[in-house]
């Protein structure tokens, strides 16, 4: 039962990503952490001579509680990694219950990153609020997703799964 929620997941983030990351190309490496109350994703989009830190898509999240809580109680993941080439991914969980966690959630997800493309420099886009906010709009519209805005940007989200 476990390894086909895992598996139907990892599939289920494939193709969200490649449905709403259109431009650029089809190769992206994904980080996360997930536990009680927590999903944290990171991603990076593949390029011949660099990896391009990118928005993940905000669905995914709602993949990643799932596959979490369908996991076995005994033996729970608490990262994972998703590497997708075009129409083919590899996903891999860490259950080490020895993990080191002196690091803060970004610094092992950069720290992840790093390893996996030691030789590739990682660009990352200047900090902009608002790029960001309007980024998410136009997936949401893409994903005909309702949500209500106040001053400080989106307050719900739903969306079809």
């Amino acid at each position: 039962m476990t390894q086909d929620i895992l598996s139907e997941g990892g599939n289920k983030i494939c193709s969200i990503i490649l449905d709403q990351i259109e431009e650029g190309p089809r190769d992206f490496f994904l980080y996360a952490e997930v536990d009680d109350g927590v999903i944290a994703p990171s991603m990076v989009q593949i390029y011949v001579d660099h990896i391009f830190w990118t928005l993940p898509p905000w669905e995914i999240g709602k993949v990643l509680q799932r596959m979490w809580q369908g996991s076995d109680k005994s033996a729970k993941w608490w990262a994972l990694t998703l590497e997708i080439h075009g129409d083919k991914f590899e996903l891999q969980f860490n259950y080490d219950p020895a993990a080191q966690f002196d690091e803060g959630t970004d610094e092992r997800a950069m720290a992840a990153i790093t390893s996996k493309f030691p030789n590739l420099p990682l660009q990352v886009p200047p900090f902009d609020p608002e790029a960001q906010r309007l980024e998410m709009m136009k997936r949401l519209a893409r994903r005909s997703a309702s949500f209500e805005l106040d001053s400080s940007g989106v307050t719900q989200l739903d969306a079809d799964d």
